[in-house]
């Protein structure tokens, strides 16, 4: 598949990024962030989107996070979602992100 970034071709050979069968699983919460680990599925990933849901006032929260620059292909890669309001309830989803987009979301967790 090829694919185009502002009207350049980036590659010929493009692999869209699959979505993830669940949200990751989260390795660390704090009162105003959490962290999960999740791994870089191509050399297209370049980070993800992290769409965060408030359940109690029913507001969403979108955080794009990038990789490491020398994060390697199927390295696990650590993330934190930072700027939670405390005392909340939070559902969140997850989406890989590349230049041309996003790949479809996780189930929510």
């Amino acid at each position: 598949m090829s694919a185009y970034y502002k009207g350049e071709l980036i590659s010929d050979q493009f692999i869209v990024p699959t979505q993830l069968s669940q949200a990751p699983a989260v390795s660390q919460i704090g009162h105003d962030r959490f962290r999960f680990d999740i791994e870089k599925q191509n050399e297209f990933t370049t980070g993800v989107r992290v769409v965060i849901n408030d359940i109690i006032e029913d507001k969403v929260i979108e955080q794009d996070i990038l990789f490491p620059m020398d994060a390697e292909v199927g390295e696990d890669i650590e993330i934190e979602v930072k700027k939670l309001e405390p005392n909340k309830e939070y559902s969140f989803s997850v989406k890989y992100l590349t230049k041309v987009g996003t790949s479809p979301p996780s189930f929510v967790l």
